[in-house]
């Protein structure tokens, strides 16, 4: 990102700008000296990956938030940093759940961790999950509990598995909590959003934007967004470079309280 802040501003130079390269500069990354509202953003497609939802097997025995809520429940996650254990942290927290952390693995090992009962539970995308464990779904395997979006943007999934699973930011108790829910769901967003260099001309941003746009109507763009990127599911719309920044300024609100849960919940082990 650095190199897209001193890039030409002629329109000859356009970066994608992702939620990790924002969070940068707030975080002390190396190198990362760059503003990231000063860019200027273009549009980005809808990654369609905010479908993400807390799940547990059948055998745990668990079947309600309220059984959730009583009981100690084992939950896997890749490592620490990874997304998906920030997810489950957050959602750990918010409804004080008491929880044994089982950490390491890869997706395709958490899923096996899953089936063998080494861990009762994880926070995933509900479509990947559709797609890499059918069977948990044709065979009612796993219970959704709560997704980890907005009220209204529960999993367009379709399956009754996910009908009637309640968000996450029904249970947030305050407004740091809140906050870091509505920026973990910008990056819907923020996955693959394209900026030009700082100082290019609105004439210049406006014609790609609306050629972004133009692209996002074109069947055979659509098709094979879904085929590759969402995996057989529906591509969902084009956002405009005024929606992406709007995301942008949300995403990089980074007040002292805000951080300091941030980093605790996403960069540090379970105690």
């Amino acid at each position: 990102m650095l190199a897209l802040s001193k890039a030409p501003t002629d329109g000859s130079f356009m970066s994608m700008v992702i939620s990790s390269y924002l969070e940068a500069p707030y975080f002390g990354a190396p190198g990362a000296t760059y503003d990231p509202r000063s860019f200027v953003y273009v549009g980005a497609p809808s990654t369609g990956k905010q479908r993400n939802v807390l799940v547990v097997h059948q055998r745990a025995g668990i079947k309600t938030l309220d059984d959730l809520k009583k009981r100690k429940v084992t939950l896997g996650s890749q490592g620490v940093g990874n997304r998906s254990y920030l997810y489950a942290r957050l959602i750990a927290e918010i409804l004080e759940l008491k929880v044994r952390w089982v950490l390491g693995y890869d997706t395709l090992q958490l899923y096996v961790a899953i089936e063998q009962g080494e861990v009762q539970g994880r926070v995933n995308d509900a479509a990947s999950m559709m797609t890499n464990r059918p069977e948990w779904f044709s065979k009612r395997e796993i219970i959704a509990l709560l997704a980890m979006t907005l009220p209204e943007e529960l999993p367009p999934v379709k399956h009754p598995i996910f009908e009637g699973i309640p968000s996450i930011m029904q249970f947030a108790k305050t407004d740091t909590q809140r906050n870091i829910i509505r920026k973990i769901n910008s990056t819907d967003r923020l996955g693959a959003a394209m900026a030009f260099p700082p100082g290019t001309q609105e004439p210049i941003r406006k014609i790609m934007e609306d050629a972004l746009l133009r692209v996002a109507k074109d069947p055979v763009f659509r098709k094979d967004w879904e085929d590759v990127v969402l995996e057989g599911s529906a591509f969902e719309q084009m956002f405009t470079g005024k929606e992406v920044f709007e995301d942008v300024k949300l995403y990089t609100d980074w007040r002292p309280e805000i951080m300091s849960m941030y980093k605790r919940l996403a960069h540090e082990a379970p105690k």
